[in-house]
């Protein structure tokens, strides 16, 4: 059985990231609902990190949102800076 740690740690934030675009975009639950199709309830999971999307889903969250499928899964806080002086 995987450590919950590890496994939390190795999730991907399709959720944080979905929220970020859909607040970026200046769209509702509701609105991003009617556009993809999905469910209000399903898509506040999905951002609130209790469900992971489909990559039909996914597809469509990112159409509803405007953008490539792929924004979603990438992590937006970005990977630590080194600065040499």
């Amino acid at each position: 059985m995987p450590d919950d740690k590890i496994s939390s740690e190795r999730s991907l934030k399709v959720g944080r990231e979905t929220r970020r675009w859909r607040q970026t975009r200046g769209l509702t639950l509701a609105q991003v609902g009617e556009r993809s199709g999905l469910n209000i309830g399903y898509l506040s999971q999905i951002e609130n990190e209790k469900a992971l999307p489909s990559l039909e889903a996914l597809a469509s969250i990112a159409a509803a949102l405007d953008v490539p499928p792929a924004w979603l899964l990438l992590d937006s806080t970005g990977a630590p800076r080194v600065v040499l002086e």
